[in-house]
C-alpha cells in the first residue's frame, strides 16, 4: 500500500453480528486487509456466525451485555474494549458485516488523508448500495464511519438505528470521502432485506412502543426509484489481487428475523 499509517497508530474496526454466516467471511476477509484489529459483538446465533469468525486472527470477540438487540449498549460494548488497546492513535471504524470499504482505499490519497487526522476527528463515506448483481447498483446515505478516538467521548442514542460514533463536545474536523466508498450489500437478496425490515418494524413497536403507522410509514416510504450506476472497477481489483472474492453473493433461503419475528407472537 502507498498509504503508511503515523508510527504508534492502530486501526480497530467495530462490528456487531448476528446470523451473519453468510456474509462474514467477505468482511472479515476485506477487514483483515486494513485493521490491526477487529472487534466483534456477538448476539447469539443460530448459524456458524461464531466458527467463523474465530478463523481469523486479528478478530476479538464480546458477548452482547443481554439477550435482547440493544444498539447502544453493543456499540458502547465495543468502544469500551477498543479503548483498552495501547496505541498512540486509535482510529476506530465502524462498519456492519453487510458493508466493507472499497479496495481504491489502497491507493487513494484520501486514505492517507484518514490517517493523519487528528483526535477527535470523524470520517464519512457514502453507501454505494448494490442491487442483486453486485455490478450496479445506486448511491446511498453518508454514513459517519469512523472517528479518530479522544479517549473521552461517548456514544449517545437508541436500542436501534442510532450514530456509529461518539460526538465530542468541541469543535471537530469531518472529512467527507469523495473516493473511497463505504459498499453495502444489504439489498443484493430482497427477500432476506424484506425479512430483516419486517423485523425491525415489530422490535420498534415492542422495544420502543413506537406508534404503529409511523412505524410502517418510516419502512415503507413511496419515492422515485434510485438512478441505477455501473459499479467502478476499482472498488473490486484491489481485493481481487489479494485473491479476495468480493463479487459473489450467498442467497440463503433461511432468514433469521424471521424466527426473531416469531418471539413476538
Amino acid at each position: 500500500m502507498e498509504n503508511k499509517k503515523p508510527k504508534g497508530a492502530k486501526l480497530i474496526c467495530l462490528t456487531p453480528v448476528v446470523n451473519e454466516a453468510f456474509e462474514l467471511d467477505r468482511f472479515l476477509q476485506c477487514a483483515s486487509v486494513w485493521a490491526d484489529h477487529i472487534i466483534l459483538g456477538y448476539q447469539p446465533s443460530v448459524d456458524h456466525t461464531l466458527e467463523i469468525a474465530k478463523q481469523y486472527e486479528k478478530v476479538t470477540i464480546v458477548n452482547s451485555p443481554g439477550e435482547d438487540w440493544n444498539e447502544l449498549a453493543m456499540r458502547s460494548l465495543l468502544y469500551e474494549e477498543a479503548r483498552k488497546i495501547e496505541a498512540d492513535k486509535r482510529i476506530i471504524f465502524n462498519l456492519d458485516a453487510d458493508e466493507i470499504i472499497s479496495a481504491n482505499f489502497m491507493t487513494s490519497a484520501e486514505w492517507g488523508t484518514i490517517l493523519q487526522l487528528p483526535k477527535g476527528s470523524i470520517v464519512r463515506m457514502q453507501w454505494f448500495n448494490f442491487k442483486a448483481s453486485v455490478f450496479e447498483g445506486f448511491d446511498g446515505n453518508m454514513i459517519d464511519v469512523a472517528f479518530v478516538d479522544d479517549g473521552s467521548s461517548n456514544l449517545s442514542g437508541s436500542i436501534m438505528h442510532m450514530g456509529r460514533i461518539p460526538w465530542p463536545n468541541y469543535d471537530i474536523t469531518i472529512l467527507q470521502s469523495s473516493e473511497i466508498r463505504l459498499l453495502h450489500y444489504a439489498f443484493t437478496n430482497t427477500e432476506r432485506n424484506l425479512s430483516k425490515k419486517t423485523w425491525y418494524q415489530a422490535y420498534e413497536k415492542v422495544g420502543k412502543s413506537e406508534f404503529g403507522p409511523h412505524i410502517f410509514r418510516k419502512y415503507n416510504r413511496a419515492g422515485t426509484p434510485p438512478t441505477m450506476l455501473a459499479v467502478r472497477s476499482e472498488w473490486f481489483q484491489g481485493y481481487a489481487n489479494l485473491g479476495i472474492d468480493v463479487t459473489s453473493i450467498i442467497y440463503g433461503y433461511d432468514y433469521s428475523h424471521d424466527y426473531r419475528l416469531l418471539e413476538y407472537l
